[in-house]
């Protein structure tokens, strides 16, 4: 009996636990790199536009109406909302 026989037909469940430790790995590092939905995702989590922003800090009443309507006017006039 040769010594690769020992383990008869399981000797396959090596190569597949090596596969799936490899694709653990691809995707660890995929995620490090492009966090947030990927690279074709456009903006990662933490990024907002201007008036995303905006939007969020009248939510919170940091500014008032008046405030928000002029920002908001100056935003989109200058293309900051569509990044």
């Amino acid at each position: 009996m040769m010594p690769w026989m020992f383990w008869g037909w399981g000797m396959w469940i090596f190569p597949v636990i090596g596969l799936i430790v490899f694709l653990f790995v691809i995707y660890f590092i995929f995620t490090r790199i492009f966090p947030g939905g990927g690279p074709v995702g456009g903006r990662t989590a933490g990024e907002q536009s201007p008036l995303e922003i905006l939007k969020i800090r009248y939510a919170k009443g940091d500014i008032s109406r008046e405030e928000f309507e002029r920002m908001k006017k100056d935003v989109t006039e200058n293309g900051g909302a569509g990044r």
